[in-house]
């Protein structure tokens, strides 16, 4: 009759033991599980959807940290950031120890992670990695699309391309795959109108087939071509038979006129209603009836920007309106596109700023200099200091460091 007790004391030892086990390995279980990264979006008002939208504030370094200074050289007190960069909509990315996110154009942090992102936001997502694949996060609420694909592209008009293994499909704002990955890899595709330009096989197999699609996968007007481009300005370029020419938003070709050859490039998009155009070689401009408004007599022009156009001709580049006038005959050894009225020239492979009327506001003295997007001047040294003029060329800020 003693037995009984101690017979129970064993039972009971035996069901503790049973128990701790399965708690420990609950326990351990749970330790070796992934944490959720943290995200936080700190404030949900919507920034300014305007990719081009301006950066009011200079990025600046101090003692190996980044932070800000204002347009006339003022330095905020604090210097927080291991990385700061501009990105689209007047947004700044930063990285601080393990966490990367971006502030608004009045450098409010709207939204942080400690996700491996990209630097850059498309219509409120940000691509993301984990495990080698990519997925996008909302930056104004926090929502994931898992990182299931291989590639992943910037959203646009609500469709952002996705590649698995070597096809492209296309995913919507929630996520879903709508359009199956069934398309070659041999073009960024963007939808533009409510029509994306897609392709089919291969260069190397000498099947590669390419048409436009609608939002829902259909093919649009029946037509195959070599190449096309995408839309703007309700016109597209499409190739042929080793001809480009132009067609409309219903498929139907524009003018009589054909461009071409393009070997290294592709024609330009319509900008501002004009399009540049290669002829034999010559570079010119077209307007969307496909007529020259620019006769094709030159050797190179860049893209149109601020309503005008940099020009190459016998060896030096100068600058036109956008009707073709001449503004600034060609005499420089390079000269970039014109940002709020400001142009980076070379003479003597030294750098200098012009305004448009060719008057010189930084000499042609310098290895590296930029224009920023708020008219200030950026130039490298070569001792690896950096230094910020305005418009005027008068400094407001000197750097101690490299940026």
């Amino acid at each position: 009759m003693k037995q009984e007790p101690l017979r129970l004391t064993i039972f009971i030892s035996i069901i503790v033991c049973i128990f701790a086990i399965i708690v420990s390995i609950f326990i351990l279980n749970d330790e070796q599980l992934p944490k959720e990264t943290q995200i936080q979006v700190i404030n949900n008002q919507e920034f300014i959807l305007d990719k081009s939208a301006k950066h009011n504030y200079l990025i600046v370094g101090v003692d190996g940290k980044f932070g800000f200074a204002r347009d006339n050289g003022e330095i905020f007190d604090e210097q927080l950031y291991d990385v700061l960069s501009v990105a689209d909509y007047g947004l700044y990315y930063f990285k601080k120890a393990t966490v990367q996110g971006f502030l608004d154009a009045e450098l409010n942090e709207i939204f942080s992670t400690e996700e491996t992102i990209n630097s850059n936001v498309s219509e409120n997502f940000v691509i993301y990695s984990s495990n080698n694949k990519k997925g996008f996060i909302n930056i104004t609420n926090g929502e994931k699309i898992k990182a299931d694909y291989d590639v992943a592209y910037d959203f646009s008009e609500g469709f952002a391309a996705v590649q698995i293994g070597k096809a492209t499909g296309f995913i919507n704002t929630k996520g879903e795959l709508v359009i199956p990955c069934q398309y070659s890899n041999n073009a960024m595709y963007q939808f533009k109108s409510g029509k994306c330009n897609v392709m089919t096989g291969s260069l190397e197999e000498g099947n590669l087939c390419a048409f436009y699609i609608d939002t829902e996968g259909n093919k649009l007007f029946d037509l195959d071509f070599d190449y096309c481009m995408p839309f703007s300005d309700e016109r597209a370029f499409v190739s042929k038979n080793a001809e480009w020419y132009i067609i409309d938003s219903e498929g139907n070709k524009v003018g009589e006129n054909t461009f071409g050859p393009y070997e290294k490039t592709a024609p330009a998009v319509f900008k501002e209603e004009k399009a540049i155009v290669v002829k034999d070689g010559k570079y010119g401009v077209i307007d969307t009836d496909g007529n020259y408004t620019v006769e094709p007599e030159y050797d190179y022009m860049s893209e149109i920007t601020e309503g005008g156009i940099v020009f190459k001709q016998n060896g030096l580049f100068g600058y036109m309106n956008i009707g073709g006038s001449i503004m600034i005959t060609p005499r420089y050894e390079s000269l970039s596109s014109f940002k709020n009225g400001l142009a980076v020239f070379s003479q003597d492979h030294k750098y200098g700023v012009i305004d448009r009327a060719a008057t010189v506001v930084v000499n042609a003295e310098h290895e590296n200099i930029s224009i920023m997007d708020n008219g200030l001047i950026k130039i490298q040294t070569t001792d690896n200091k950096f230094y910020y003029l305005n418009k005027y060329g008068q400094t407001v800020y000197k750097s101690t460091e490299n940026q």
